[in-house]
């Protein structure tokens, strides 16, 4: 439950399922301190058998003795009318459990997030299992079938604070940088470092959502790398916050990116996306046009209409 798109989905949607009159319950693998990112949590939250790093180690490699999260996770589910797995490993608990209707929320190709041939065939295979599967995005939808549900953001949340334009002296980038190979830092990073004129980098690191919308309204600009993702938050949320956006054609962000309509949809090498920072940031009237194209893209992404299209499928 640490932040990332995927678990803001999983809370946004429980929290509106909540406010409808739905009784709520996530479970899951990891501790309460890791969700502190995200307020209010209004689902009852039952936390199976949390346990540090170094704690995993320990009853692993010294006292031989390794936790059975799945058996723990089939034990811990409640009895319940509607049963969503999440993640391609509790896709299996949450079948083996035999409560409710089964569903499985597809957030992204899991499969891709693994070197590993075992995890990574393991991870596919819960794609056959017999359960319903609702996908975020529309290129989802078409690799593993099941229904789309679409994705979308808190627009009260995530919105424009101020007006802005494109700085003439230093500029503001920002990126979201995670250390994880698919998200290409280094492809955002080396593009930045071809920059001509002076610019300071603005990450994100753990920060609350009041932070995180401060920051898109300071930044000038958004730069994505992303080789694929589900969906994408951070491009939408930008737009949102009147933050025009540079973006690899990447799976997911193409689900609403145009090239020159509300984002500069840049080529996947470093060459290309620093000649677009540079073309958009010298280019007032197409920076000024990605703004308002992307202020009224992400007003048709409202995530009350995801949680309307969530209770259709599973009524």
């Amino acid at each position: 439950m640490g932040l990332s798109g995927g678990s803001r989905f999983i809370f946004e949607l429980s929290n509106r399922l909540v406010e409808r009159g739905h009784e709520v319950t996530i479970t899951h693998l990891g501790r309460e301190e890791q969700y502190t990112w995200f307020k209010p949590v209004l689902a009852k939250v039952i936390n199976v058998g949390g346990l540090s790093l170094a704690e995993r180690a320990f009853r692993k490699y010294l006292s031989k003795y390794d936790f059975d999260f799945e058996k723990a996770m089939v034990r811990a589910v409640p009895d319940c009318d509607v049963n969503v797995a999440t993640y391609c490993f509790t896709a299996y608990p949450t079948l083996y459990s035999r409560k409710g209707r089964m569903f499985y929320l597809v957030q992204n190709y899991e499969p891709w997030f693994f070197d590993d041939k075992w995890l990574s065939t393991k991870a596919e295979i819960t794609y056959s299992l017999p359960m319903t599967k609702l996908c975020v995005s529309n290129w989802l939808t078409q690799k593993i079938g099941g229904l789309s549900i679409g994705n979308g953001i808190n627009l009260k949340r995530f919105k424009r604070l101020k007006e802005k334009k494109a700085r003439e002296k230093e500029w503001k980038i920002m990126a979201f940088l995670r250390g994880i190979s698919w998200k290409q830092d280094d492809l955002v990073l080396e593009a930045l470092s071809k920059l001509d004129a002076p610019c300071r980098l603005l990450v994100p690191r753990r920060a609350s959502d009041e932070a995180l919308v401060d920051m898109y309204n300071e930044a000038d600009i958004l730069v994505f790398g992303s080789k694929f993702e589900g969906f994408g938050y951070p491009p939408l949320e930008a737009m949102a916050c009147g933050t025009p956006v540079v973006t690899t054609n990447c799976a997911g962000v193409s689900e609403y990116a145009v090239h020159a309509v509300n984002a500069y949809v840049a080529l996947d090498d470093r060459e290309h996306v620093a000649k677009a920072i540079s073309t958009l940031l010298c280019n007032p009237s197409l920076y000024n046009r990605l703004v308002e194209g992307g202020l009224e893209t992400a007003r048709k992404f409202d995530f009350e209409k995801v949680v309307d299209r969530f209770e259709s499928c599973i009524s």
